[in-house]
């Protein structure tokens, strides 16, 4: 909690924001969990829905009309963590041995992984890819020529900008603004932005261990404590506070809990 409070104090003397954080919120409203449900039309798979509508409920406490969002920053320009590694998979498939050594060892320093346990990690992920794709030859070779193709970085960041994350985003987040008379705005998703981080080499993408690098390297104004953060998580919940709020029992299994969910959605819409 102290190093969020920390990110937002430093963003807010660079920027000349104002903060508006109620973490509070997390854990004394968990039991409108089925109100989600309701409004999102679907069983969310983790608390992190959740979590974004309590989010919502905040800011549109604090009086805030308009909110701007990053969603499609980090399918345009390879944000995720998996992107590093569909990078460093890509660059040995398609012989970049140079080019992969310098950047699993710049990815190791960065974050303090073993080099030889990264290697591993690696090659083992290029042998259950293709296992993958021999063993989906004998099911179905229409998948195949779906899947086949896709070995490049950029060819991952399309299918998880059409299909694989950011439309299930997108759903959420624009069902929990609207639940709270919220205009959400995307400007990564201005289609000049996106053509254009999708015609980028993968190199500027994800270079010397970092993801997003374009991006971190265009804002000469934001203090480098954020730019380059080797300890930015994604958007993620407190999800042992939160379960034991909702179940008043530790060490609740993520299948209890999405039994749990699913359970109320089919009670409110009769299933």
């Amino acid at each position: 909690v102290e190093f969020l409070r920390n990110f937002v104090r430093t963003t807010n003397r660079t920027t000349g924001g104002k903060r508006y954080l109620r973490l509070h919120k997390f854990l004394n409203t968990i039991h409108e969990i089925d109100k989600v449900l309701v409004h999102l039309s679907s069983p969310p798979s983790s608390m992190t829905y959740f979590s974004q509508f309590i989010l919502s409920s905040s800011i549109k406490e604090s009086g805030v009309k308009v909110n701007l969002v990053g969603q499609g920053a980090d399918e345009v320009f390879g944000g995720y963590h998996k992107h590093i590694f569909i990078y460093f998979r890509s660059l040995i498939i398609r012989g970049k041995i140079l080019k992969y050594l310098h950047e699993v060892k710049s990815f190791s320093i960065l974050k303090g992984f073993n080099l030889l346990k990264l290697h591993k990690i690696i090659l083992h992920d290029i042998y259950t890819l293709y296992s993958f794709k021999f063993g989906l030859k004998k099911v179905d070779k229409s998948l195949l020529k779906f899947t086949y193709k896709i070995d490049k970085l950029s060819e991952f960041l399309i299918n998880d900008f059409n299909v694989l994350t950011l439309p299930i985003y997108l759903k959420s987040d624009d069902g929990n603004a609207m639940y709270h008379s919220i205009e959400t705005r995307l400007p990564f998703l201005d289609f000049r932005i996106v053509n254009f981080g999708f015609q980028l080499p993968e190199s500027y993408k994800i270079n010397n261990g970092w993801n997003k690098f374009l991006l971190r390297s265009s804002f000469k104004k934001v203090n480098n404590e954020i730019k380059w953060r080797k300890d930015k998580k994604g958007f993620s919940s407190p999800y042992d506070e939160m379960t034991f709020k909702l179940f008043n029992e530790h060490g609740i299994s993520k299948y209890k809990f999405r039994n749990h969910v699913l359970n109320i959605y089919k009670k409110n819409f009769g299933f």
